[in-house]
């Protein structure tokens, strides 16, 4: 018998910038004595992008595991997100998007054999835990995120994903698994 595998393959996409180091040369005098040494001066610069850091999801994804009959299916995710830039909490936002792999870009679990569908809600909150979350729209960016950890670490829980499937939608489909990818991009904003 197979379970609901929820997010059996859940992907995460942090676009990370490398690290770029434009060199400026500067001119070294010259001296035509033999053995005299020369002196010159380089200009080094770097530029160090603001940079982005969610962790805490696993190879297993988010699992509602096998439905009841009669619950809704609900699981919930607590996640870390750090940056390298911002003095305090208000100046360390960041945007958050979350995409699928569902042809309408919805939130849809989808049965692979039956082609059967159950929709689904997910939600991000900048805090762990669900009092505050937000619900997500899949493609458009909740904005104004403002709890992440300064440095960037995988240190402290600070922020949560959840994803509830209703009761009344399950009972509409065929016993099987279905599944979907969700892809979170998290950005500094």
């Amino acid at each position: 018998m197979q379970k609901f595998g929820f997010f059996q393959n859940m992907l995460l996409l942090v676009t990370i910038w490398t690290l770029s180091a434009p060199v400026c040369l500067g001119q070294s005098s010259d001296s035509s004595e033999p053995g005299a040494s020369a002196q010159g001066q380089h200009q080094l610069e770097a530029v160090v992008p603001k940079l982005i850091r969610i962790w805490g999801f696993n190879a297993g994804g988010l699992d509602l595991g096998t439905w009841d009959t009669i619950n809704d299916m609900r699981r919930i995710r607590w996640t870390r997100v750090s940056v390298n830039y911002g003095d305090s909490a208000a100046t360390r936002a960041y945007r958050v998007t979350a995409t699928t792999d569902h042809p309408t870009s919805n939130f849809i679990l989808t049965n692979p054999i039956t082609a059967e569908e159950i929709p689904f809600e997910f939600f991000f909150n900048d805090q762990t835990g669900r009092v505050g979350q937000l619900q997500m729209t899949a493609g458009v960016a909740l904005t104004g995120q403002t709890n992440a950890m300064y440095p960037l670490s995988n240190d402290t829980r600070n922020s949560s994903v959840d994803a509830l499937a209703r009761a009344s939608d399950i009972d509409a489909v065929s016993s099987g698994g279905y599944s979907c990818v969700v892809t979170l991009i998290v950005e500094p904003e």
